[in-house]
């Protein structure tokens, strides 16, 4: 049985993107690492990959010195019992864990659209962030950002546009014409221009 493919963040250290780049693209594993217009990163130290879950287990060992793997927060819950008064307690945990969080295809593809739209005025907003969950959720409509999913936010008085990679990124770009949008939970993916933001 072969194992399913998804995208999944390293986090690369001492500048070694290219190398690391290079060597899986030599092994044949799609890499993915967002560039500015002159070709440098335009998040330094992130790169993507797609791959199946042992293959992205097997760059973390092979490489440990050089990346880590974003993992994901597991949640647990246990039952506790008191025993002298028999009464039952639940108490939900959640921790992290070192199992790769793979990237849904929807989020690496609206990253994707929006790190290669050429626009200048991209911004990284650092790690992801709930706050930056906050907000309309909309589709682009027109334009060199069209297809991509985000949220409308204001940061700095200006609404932008925000793209989020679950637990990894976020990148904000400039204001987009409100016309040019619709939201996401009320559109009519039979007629994407009926309903506007």
């Amino acid at each position: 049985m072969v194992a399913a493919e998804h995208w999944y963040g390293l986090k690369v250290f001492y500048n070694r993107v290219k190398f690391i780049k290079e060597k899986l693209d030599a092994e044949g594993i799609t890499t993915y690492v967002a560039t500015k217009r002159d070709g440098t990163p335009l998040i330094a130290s992130l790169m993507f990959v797609y791959c199946s879950l042992p293959v992205v287990l097997r760059i973390k060992v092979e490489n440990n010195d050089y990346l880590f793997v974003y993992t994901r927060k597991a949640h647990s819950q246990q039952t506790l019992l008191n025993l002298s008064t028999g009464e039952s307690l639940t108490v939900n945990s959640e921790y992290e864990s070192n199992m790769p969080s793979a990237i849904s295809d929807d989020e690496m593809q609206a990253f994707m659209i929006v790190a290669n739209s050429g626009i200048d005025t991209l911004q990284y907003l650092g790690d992801d962030d709930p706050r930056y969950h906050v907000g309309a959720k909309v589709r682009v409509l027109k334009g060199p950002l069209k297809g991509a999913i985000g949220y409308i936010k204001r940061i700095k008085k200006d609404r932008k546009f925000i793209v989020c990679v679950s637990g990894i990124a976020a990148i904000a770009t400039m204001h987009i014409n409100p016309e040019d949008l619709a939201t996401v939970e009320e559109e009519d993916p039979s007629n994407p221009d009926e309903y506007h933001f």
